[in-house]
């Protein structure tokens, strides 16, 4: 990677103050988050001018910064027309300079988080491993993860996440990856990727970026299997089900009370079993399927079998707290939503051993003219796997209610639905909450678990 000197050469128009003659060590775009040694770039955006923001950035430790007009701080300035330009092509010198490291991007409709989590908990049980962090899976988090991983890094799990058409072929520029997987195809992000066939095209740019040395994680039983088949011609496939190299032995699923699985496969012939942290049976095919992208990028079996029972959950995505006492069981799935995580959501909450189960169910986004379909799609779920009681937030949730003959009730505002939620998870039951990110379902989870003294279920 080159220096800060030279960097400047290469993309200054001009400077302000002195470069200091230092190597590169990372890089932000948000001051609070800037650590000794990195630069700052003051992008500017529709709610805030980073500009603004150099003397924390400076406090913080920055070196230098990286502007678009000269700014009255004391602190060594790379003058450039353009900061988040420049961030993204100093990316891509940083992605091209890496040696001996084993890249993988991961994308899908869902799962991605959670399979990134187990994916990178597998491959740092065995080698030093850096992942996209939090929900940075766009193109200037991919260029944030790539500035920021550090040279130690034996193996890189890069999350990609798109809603446009062109995103992925973009990303998959910066990431070049050495191993590929799409989890799955589902509906979301119909406003802008407007249909599955769609996401299924948009996402095999993932696979058609691959040398051929490169390995495709195909997920062979989702229905667009036969577009990624058809982008991966070219390099190394490895099909997760189906095959004679690997299988999940389904019968072996158990869920405990919790809703927390173990299960059985079998990779090349040698015996995997697992019980999992995470709740929910869909969670079973991600960490099968992290094991089996693990073991293909010569993570040992042994060191996956012994990792896997210790990865939890990313925050926010069905982690599980006791409220008063243990009398409450509530599960924050608060994040984010589309349909199909809609319903393997019921599912985990249809499958804890609780004498009564409520599901707050917030507005599902960016699901275009199908919005309505798919929130009643939920009450239908809701109503078929035996929840008690639905309550919804939002305007479209409200349809689902249509189709749920249980106990409904309807909220728009947080603070009304904090207050029913307080009196209502005073008993015995257990209380979902998921909605898309939007909805800010999470100030409601943070509410009860203050009220109700809470405790994470580990």
């Amino acid at each position: 990677m080159l220096g800060l000197q030279a960097i400047a050469a290469q993309f200054a128009q001009d400077c302000h103050g002195d470069i200091p003659d230092l190597d590169f060590v990372g890089a932000a775009f948000d001051s609070r988050t800037v650590k000794p040694g990195q630069m700052y770039f003051a992008f500017v955006g529709q709610r805030a001018d980073g500009h603004d923001f150099l003397a924390q950035a400076q406090s913080q430790g920055a070196v230098c910064a990286v502007v678009s007009r000269p700014c009255a701080v004391d602190l060594p300035q790379i003058i450039v027309q353009d900061p988040q330009a420049m961030f993204i092509a100093l990316a891509a010198i940083a992605r091209a300079a890496w040696q001996n490291k084993t890249v993988v991007a991961i994308t899908g409709s869902m799962g991605k988080t959670s399979c990134k989590s187990l994916l990178s908990g597998l491959c740092a049980a065995y080698a030093p491993t850096f992942a996209t962090p939090g929900n940075y899976n766009n193109l200037l988090g991919l260029s944030w993860t790539v500035l920021n991983t550090p040279e130690t890094a034996r193996y890189v799990v890069l999350e990609l996440g798109i809603s446009e058409v062109g995103e992925m072929a973009e990303l998959v520029a910066l990431a070049k990856p050495d191993v590929a997987w799409v989890t799955n195809v589902a509906p979301c992000h119909l406003t802008g990727l407007t249909s599955e066939a769609v996401i299924a095209h948009e996402k095999s740019y993932i696979y058609r970026g691959l040398s051929a040395k490169g390995i495709a994680i195909i997920h062979n039983r989702d229905a667009q299997a036969h577009v990624f088949l058809e982008a991966s011609q070219h390099c190394q496939r490895l099909m997760l089900y189906d095959s004679g190299d690997v299988c999940l032995h389904e019968a072996s699923i158990v869920l405990d009370a919790a809703a927390r699985p173990y299960f059985e496969a079998s990779i090349h012939g040698i015996c995997l079993s697992s019980r999992l942290a995470m709740m929910g049976k869909h969670q079973v095919y991600n960490a099968y399927a992290a094991a089996v992208t693990a073991h293909a990028m010569a993570v040992p079996l042994p060191v996956i079998a012994e990792a896997l029972p210790t990865i939890t959950g990313a925050s926010s995505r069905a982690q599980s707290y006791a409220l008063f006492g243990g009398k409450a069981l509530l599960i924050d799935d608060s994040y984010n939503a589309n349909p199909f995580a809609m319903r393997a959501a019921i599912a985990t909450l249809a499958a804890v051993d609780k004498p009564y189960r409520c599901l707050v169910m917030g507005d599902m986004y960016e699901l275009g003219d199908a919005s309505v379909f798919w929130h009643c799609e939920v009450g239908r779920w809701a109503q078929a796997a035996g929840i008690d009681m639905l309550i919804t937030f939002g305007h479209d949730a409200r349809a689902a209610m249509a189709f749920f003959a249980g106990s409904v009730v309807s909220f728009t505002d947080h603070h009304d639905l904090i207050a029913y939620l307080g009196d209502l998870v005073r008993q015995e039951m257990v209380v979902l909450i998921k909605g898309s990110r939007g909805c800010a379902l999470d100030i409601c989870v943070t509410a009860l678990r203050q009220a109700g003294d809470a405790e994470e279920v580990v």
